[in-house]
């Protein structure tokens, strides 16, 4: 009876962890650049990085950076209710690549004083250092480096970071200009697919019926693409110049 409770209860952790990293996201799309002015409206969209529909991030005229789909200001460590900003969000020093297990996460403002215990409000110590930032709530997490971090007169209220981008997209929107659609052949296909009439050599992605990317490729018109690893099902590939077509792998 113990053996058969151990086993079982062996069984129920596995099925938890493989549960919790199935659950994870990491963002491994290409990188972009998100930055905001000294002295800009920080009440403005264009000046929040408006990751998902809960976490926007931006900064005032002075202290440091939160979530303004929450917060309509900074907090600190003071408030137990609502701080610290930025409001579901936990940060870590490293990549996604070390394994995000292996990442130490803490709230923004520990990161922002592992180096200097007064840097709360100024972390310039954050600059050019790699970071992980970890979505809570949808379990995302992003690879992350602050760029720039500006303090007084014209750089008040300024940052800049460079971070991942999500791999999936709106399936629906990949075939909505029928201009840019282009011919793929065979289709149906087994092992190789072939592109024709391909305006210049150029990167291309494919993505499943979800949205994600599956495969990257450098592409010339006519030169055949290895699809053999692929699952069963429909495939959409687009261009760097957003050339697009729809295929099925058999």
């Amino acid at each position: 009876m113990k053996k058969i409770f151990t086993t079982t209860f062996t069984l129920l952790c596995c099925s938890f962890f493989a549960a919790q990293l199935l659950a994870q996201t990491i963002w491994t799309g290409p990188t972009m650049t998100f930055s905001k002015a000294g002295g800009a409206d920080w009440m403005l969209e264009e000046n929040q990085d408006r990751l998902t529909d809960t976490i926007w991030i931006t900064r005032a005229n002075n202290k440091g950076i939160f979530n303004i789909a929450v917060n309509e200001e900074y907090i600190g460590n003071g408030d137990d209710n609502y701080g610290p900003s930025p409001i579901g969000t936990e940060w870590a020093f490293g990549t996604t690549a070390d394994g995000v297990e292996n990442l130490t996460f803490s709230t923004w403002i520990v990161a922002t004083t592992v180096n200097d215990p007064y840097a709360e409000a100024n972390p310039t110590t954050l600059v050019d250092r790699d970071m992980v930032l970890h979505l809570i709530d949808d379990d995302i997490y992003i690879d992350i480096k602050f760029l720039s971090w500006g303090v007084g007169g014209a750089g008040q209220g300024a940052f800049s970071y460079e971070r991942s981008t999500n791999d999936v997209v709106n399936v629906s929107e990949l075939d909505a200009d029928r201009d840019l659609r282009i011919s793929v052949f065979p289709n149906p296909a087994t092992d190789y697919l072939t592109i024709q009439h391909l305006k210049q050599p150029q990167p291309v992605v494919i993505f499943n019926a979800n949205g994600q990317i599956v495969q990257r490729a450098n592409a010339r018109s006519e030169q055949p693409i290895k699809i053999t690893q692929l699952p069963k099902g429909m495939y959409f590939l687009r261009t760097l110049d957003g050339q697009h077509a729809t295929f099925v792998k058999k």
